[in-house]
């Protein structure tokens, strides 16, 4: 269940709120106005994301490839790289 929190909340428990997330490896959602407005989370969090965005985005960037007839067969490749 994700954690949402007010506006006024995130500004008076900031340090509680960081703790929280840093600890948890899990985001914050706060509210402004009684709408979703940020999303909190530890630099840590975040860059793991980024980081599994980066390599789904590989797998597909590799898996277009193959259906466009951009790759070859693993021997070809490694005798062409062992004869260099």
């Amino acid at each position: 269940m994700p954690k949402i929190i007010s506006e006024t909340v995130f500004k008076n428990e900031y340090n509680n709120i960081s703790s929280f997330c840093h600890l948890n490896q899990e985001p914050i959602f706060v509210t402004k106005d009684g709408q979703g407005d940020l999303a909190i989370m530890s630099i840590e969090k975040y860059e793991e994301i980024l980081d599994t965005a980066e390599f789904y985005k590989k797998i597909c960037d590799g898996l277009n490839d193959l259906r466009n007839g951009r790759a070859r067969p693993y021997n070809e490749f490694r005798e062409e790289i062992l004869n260099v």
